[in-house]
């Protein structure tokens, strides 16, 4: 009697296919946009000291052209921060 009453319940289970047959197939995972150059290029790194007594002036000149990079690559990081903050905001 209880083959009687689990015949309808294995006619049905036997139509349903497996979770693997079902499931859809798994996206592609979004990937994020590569950093533009003009942000790569900007950080360039610290002003090489030359391997010699340096003057008055040799000092006061790499100090400016280390001032004017660290302003540049600060600007720079504060873009690419912004840029990440508005990727964050459409991503899934």
């Amino acid at each position: 009697m209880r083959q009687i009453l689990a015949l309808p319940i294995v006619i049905v289970l036997a139509g349903c296919g497996t979770a693997r047959e079902v499931a859809p197939p798994p996206a592609e995972a979004p990937k994020l946009p590569d950093i533009p150059l003009d942000i790569r290029r900007c950080f360039v790194g610290v002003v090489e000291i030359p391997d010699r007594a340096l003057s008055v002036e040799d000092t006061e000149r790499l100090w400016k052209i280390d001032r004017a990079r660290s302003g540049s690559q600060q600007r720079c990081g504060l873009r690419l921060i912004a840029r990440d903050d508005a990727l964050r905001e459409g991503w899934r």
